[in-house]
């Protein structure tokens, strides 16, 4: 099993990642030029997110904000706050364990957050389906729409370096890692 407990589970992250945005983006270059380059730095690279969820999310994820103010830039590297890192490992450590209540308000980053554990999990375990839901379809998958949820999946992938993204097949409300025979469906 790939969750580790206690303060291993954050050993990269806390050691490695800066947590201001240019310093961040700095940082997300470097290690991407080293793993283009490098195929076993690329190597451990893929174990430190396999073992530590916030440091993947925090060094190749990015977020997609369009209610910022004009001139701003709408994608953003996903640099956490200490509340979601907290909901992250709640999420993560529930998976296939136990039901889990997130309380939020608006522009908290809950989808953000939800949708960054199961693609990390379906990105690094094996054989895990998961089942996004919403009052209605159009906010599950509707292309086009950056309010549906798999749209943000879309864009977390698109984002990766394609080093990182595995084979996989991508339909109406259904994603499928083919390498790991994982699924998200809706």
């Amino acid at each position: 099993d790939s969750r580790v407990s206690g303060d291993l589970r954050l050993v990269f992250y806390k050691q490695f990642v800066p947590s201001d945005v240019s310093g961040n983006i700095a940082y997300r270059v470097k290690i991407n030029d080293l793993c283009l380059r490098d195929e076993s730095f690329r190597s451990e690279v893929i174990s430190m997110c396999r073992a530590d969820v916030l440091f993947w999310i925090n060094t190749f994820v990015w977020t997609y904000n369009p209610n910022v103010p004009p001139g701003q830039p709408t994608e953003l590297p996903f640099v956490t706050w200490g509340y979601q890192n907290d909901t992250i490992l709640a999420i993560v450590n529930s998976i296939g364990r136990k039901d889990l209540l997130i309380e939020k308000s608006r522009d908290m980053g809950g989808s953000w957050m939800c949708l960054t554990a199961y693609c990390w999990s379906w990105l690094f375990e094996w054989r895990k389906t998961y089942l996004l839901m919403s009052r209605k379809e159009d906010l599950v998958d509707k292309p086009g729409d950056s309010d549906c949820l798999f749209w943000k999946l879309d864009f977390i992938l698109k984002n990766l370096p394609m080093w990182m993204v595995p084979k996989y097949t991508r339909t109406h409300m259904h994603l499928l890692n083919k390498d790991r025979h994982n699924a998200i469906d809706g």
